[in-house]
């Protein structure tokens, strides 16, 4: 009773409900903080794309190690004689700045024709070099360079563990680290500014090559934040200003886009065959874009891309002024946005033709404008300000205000369901009051093909890896799954764990289900075993796949209660599907193959293994794998293992 009356006090409900979605506002954001500043991050990416795509960035030329230059000049590792050549090649361009997004790790010969060739080069060189952020990573390996001339560590700069230098045989050079920070979803959106190892400070690849065409020859001024839009740290050179983030790490701009930038095959600039006057006079990035080199890094312009144009990105984003960063007011604008967008809600429950219908309405309004601030803050001023908290809390807000009307209207309809069956029988008052909820069976039956996938031996890399290289892994993994399944006409039902159910001709008709499903397992097998990393080095058990496969009649469609419902696929095929996915591992083939889907593909196309009993299936079945090729050393393995398999078959 005390519940009815205090709804029924509308003000009194309505600051209640605004309370409480401030509430759930603060244990979203300590619960899932992750998920929140994943759902900004991504949004960045779509801004950014609305940006001018047909920028051209003309100061600095990308000089690329790509397929190109490998097939002409041999596979990577170069001998260190060619990129002597290469940067001799620079130099007759005439490239001003040379910057190597490459680290010549270990003595070898060659060396002393680099060390001539940084000795002589007509313009500054800064090589590259990595460090450790990961205490449990102490790897020392060459000789560090580029130590800034501070005193010590400025505070906004990250501790390091570990290196991987150039080789001590190269003599004196400049060096810049190469080292970037990785997102918990795998991407690289930010780079430290300065990592600090043993007292001594170590500035990023861009910086460094400022530093170089700056002449900045002391020590290197790091500031704090005083005004009200100044970033949290400030790294000050000749005619420009760097923001840092309280960690001391720079932003990665992705505004331009990759066509923005220019880039040569190094084979060219070794032949001199670059042309005309491009590199007369610019600032070169010397990296690779090859796939068999393997400097490639997540990004959010989608997809992995070369570490070359993450340099490439953050030095023009310098440049031109335009890092982004969070101004040291930032922290405010969530509760000023959040308390704006309560009065405005609370006006408008307080009209008196008011429609809780239009509450999500104007929550959406609000949203939009929310993300328009933050759009055009970041394009215009490049200011990094939250529109993912205050959006959360108008999207609780209006939820909260429509529950509470909602069930002030409920009460209100009872009291009139009450007062009308005080005049007519209960039925018929019950009929006018209410409306009754349906929860019924919609489901079909179709003949589907079933994919089951299992990246193997994932539970015990998770258990002696960092979390960061474990999420890094299942991202690539669902990801490559995921895109093979849909340009195959399949559709990903779920993903549990480090397993994923793809279903053919479920609830998306696609005709010839099967063999489009046996082409995404002969896609989809390989691709994912080139892209798992070797973990033989950490002493595991190398990561695998395993998928299995069946067709036949299953019932298609939605399952539950009217108020929490499921759609899913049952039936036989996803059965032998599932147990033949468990089998792959004891058979050492990779994708198993059921009989009834066996009988509408192409036979050529598998091998029988003979009969089987499925665990937990009454018959024997005949078992067949697919003919998938081998692309690597782990794949020849497991080809030889398939030969023991198919004999003891």
């Amino acid at each position: 009773m005390a519940l009815t009356e205090f709804l029924l006090r509308p003000w009194r409900a309505r600051i209640a409900a605004l309370a409480l979605a401030v509430l759930a506002t603060v244990a979203a954001l300590a619960w899932f903080p992750g998920v929140l500043q994943g759902i900004e991050e991504r949004s960045a990416s779509w801004v950014w794309r609305w940006a001018d795509q047909g920028a051209v960035e003309r100061r600095m030329v990308l000089v690329d190690i790509d397929e190109k230059s490998l097939q002409a000049l041999g596979p990577w590792p170069w001998p260190r004689e060619r990129l002597a050549e290469l940067s001799r090649g620079l130099d007759a361009a005439g490239a001003q700045l040379k910057l190597f997004d490459v680290v010549l790790a270990g003595d070898k010969p060659g060396d002393a024709a680099v060390r001539e060739a940084l000795s002589g080069s007509a313009s500054p060189i800064v090589l590259g070099q990595l460090f450790s952020l990961d205490p449990g990573n102490a790897l020392r390996s060459g000789q560090l360079a580029g130590a800034l001339p501070n005193e010590a560590c400025p505070e906004a700069s990250s501790t390091a563990y570990g290196y991987l230098a150039n080789a001590a045989s190269l003599g004196i050079y400049r060096a810049g680290h190469l080292t970037p920070r990785v997102d918990p979803d795998g991407m690289v959106r930010r780079v430290p500014a300065l990592i600090c190892y043993r007292g001594q400070t170590y500035p990023t690849l861009a910086l460094a090559g400022l530093i170089q065409a700056t002449g900045q020859d002391g020590p290197l001024p790091v500031r704090p934040g005083q005004k009200w839009l100044d970033p949290a740290w400030t790294v000050e050179l000749p005619g420009i200003a760097i923001p840092l983030d309280a960690k001391g790490d720079v932003r990665v701009s992705y505004q331009l886009p990759r066509s923005a930038f220019t880039a040569v095959s190094a084979v060219d600039v070794i032949r001199h065959k670059v042309p005309g006057t491009l590199l007369q006079g610019a600032w070169t990035l010397v990296g690779s874009t090859a796939f068999g080199v393997g400097d490639a890094v997540p990004t959010p312009q989608g997809g992995a891309e070369s570490g070359l144009f993450v340099h490439a990105e953050l030095l023009s984003a310098i440049l031109d002024d335009r890092v982004p960063y969070t101004p040291r007011i930032a922290a405010l604008w969530p509760w000023l946005a959040g308390g704006l967008s309560a009065l405005l809600l609370l006006g408008f429950c307080a009209r008196r033709r008011f429609s809780v219908l239009a509450l999500p309405a104007m929550a959406l309004a609000l949203l939009a404008v929310f993300f328009a601030v933050y759009a055009e803050a970041l394009l215009k001023a490049h200011l990094w300000i939250g529109w993912v908290d205050p959006a959360l809390f108008v999207l609780l807000a209006a939820t909260a205000l429509g529950v509470t009307e909602h069930a002030r209207v409920r009460v209100e309809s009872r009291r009139i369901y009450q007062n009308l069956a005080s005049y007519l029988p209960a039925e018929v008052a019950a009929k006018v009051a209410y409306q009754a909820q349906s929860s019924r069976v919609e489901a079909s039956h179709r003949d589907v093909t079933v994919m089951f996938v299992d990246l193997r031996n994932f539970s015990a890399f998770c258990k002696a890896r960092p979390a960061e290289e474990s999420a890094t892994v299942l991202h690539v993994f669902f990801s490559t799954a995921a895109e093979i399944i849909a340009a195959h006409g399949g559709v990903v039902e779920h993903m549990v764990g480090d397993g994923i159910m793809a279903v053919w001709n479920g609830a998306t008709p696609c005709t010839d289900h099967e063999s489009r499903a046996l082409a995404a397992a002969a896609a989809l097998w390989p691709r994912c075993i080139a892209e798992l990393p070797e973990i033989a080095r950490f002493g595991l058990e190398p990561l695998d796949v395993g998928i299995g496969m069946e067709s036949g009649v299953a019932l298609v469609g939605s399952f539950g209660l009217a108020e929490r419902r499921t759609h899913t696929v049952m039936g036989e095929p996803v059965s032998v599907a599932s147990r033949l996915q468990a089998m792959t591992a004891e058979l050492a083939y990779p994708v198993l193959v059921g009989e009834a889907m066996a009988q509408r593909v192409p036979r050529a196309d598998l091998i029988n293994l003979g009969l089987f009993l499925l665990d937990g299936l009454p018959h024997e079945r005949i078992v067949y794998s697919l003919k998938v090729p081998f692309t690597d050393g782990r794949a020849q393995r497991l080809g030889a293992l398939s030969l023991v398999g198919q004999r003891a078959a």
